[in-house]
């Protein structure tokens, strides 16, 4: 059996930057601009997730928004479809505050894929482009790359839950041709402002690079797929 593959120099890492680029106030702003997008889901307290460890007092969960046995809507993680609707969150242990994320899948994320002998499989034309620009967000923003502003809360209280790689699924990233189980790893980023002192400036830029998230999906004999409509289109074929 193959050794599983690992992007180089990637771990558990943080970065701190103690120049003072961000205004506290700049997630206010920017959450009241981008009230009309269609970015996440409503905000809901109960989602089944497989999470990241924790960094920082900050955690990651991924989750599928498919249809339950009763015939709802809800956020699962079983028997998820390589054509299933994949969704994620951010959470802390700490109190309530603002996180920023890249806003574009070639910097929000990398992506692998791998078989059940732990070979990698083959990305698409698509799937290609999701993560090229990873290592462009930094401590120091950049003005070529496009972040969000999260409000996250503590595991259980409500939170707002974004689409993964919507409209497209894993099955669209990768060319996945046998049925059978598969293992999407996925390594996610993001930046924390821990407070420095008592005035209004007082923080620092922490860069976040969690460790990677093993989600486990799989391709059924027949296709089929959980999607439910939503969100918005970020990437073009």
């Amino acid at each position: 059996m193959s050794e599983p593959y690992t992007p180089k120099g990637l771990a558990a890492v943080r970065f701190t930057c103690a120049s003072v680029v961000f205004a506290i106030a700049f997630p206010l702003a920017a959450a009241s601009a981008g009230a009309g997008q269609s970015e996440t889901e409503p905000h809901f307290v109960e989602v089944e997730a497989v999470e990241t460890k924790v960094i920082d007092g900050f955690f990651v969960g991924v989750t599928e928004l498919a249809k339950t046995p009763s015939g709802t809507s809800g956020y699962l993680t079983n028997n998820t479809s390589t054509g299933g609707q994949l969704c994620y969150v951010h959470w802390t242990t700490g109190q309530p505050t603002w996180i920023a994320i890249p806003a574009e899948p070639e910097c929000a994320y990398l992506v692998e894929l791998l078989d059940t002998n732990g070979i990698v499989v083959p990305k698409t034309k698509l799937g290609k482009k999701v993560g090229t620009k990873f290592f462009d967000f930094d401590a120091v923003p950049r003005k070529d790359v496009k972040v969000r502003h999260l409000h996250v809360d503590k595991r259980g209280e409500p939170a707002a839950v974004d689409y993964l790689f919507y409209p497209y699924h894993v099955s669209d990233l990768f060319q996945i041709k046998n049925p059978g189980r598969y293992t999407l790893r996925i390594w996610f980023q993001m930046l924390a402002f821990p407070r420095t002192g008592p005035n209004r400036r007082d923080y620092t830029n922490n860069l976040i690079r969690f460790p990677p998230l093993d989600y486990q999906l799989v391709k059924a004999a027949y296709a089929s797929t959980n999607a439910v409509p939503g969100g918005r289109k970020v990437l073009t074929p």
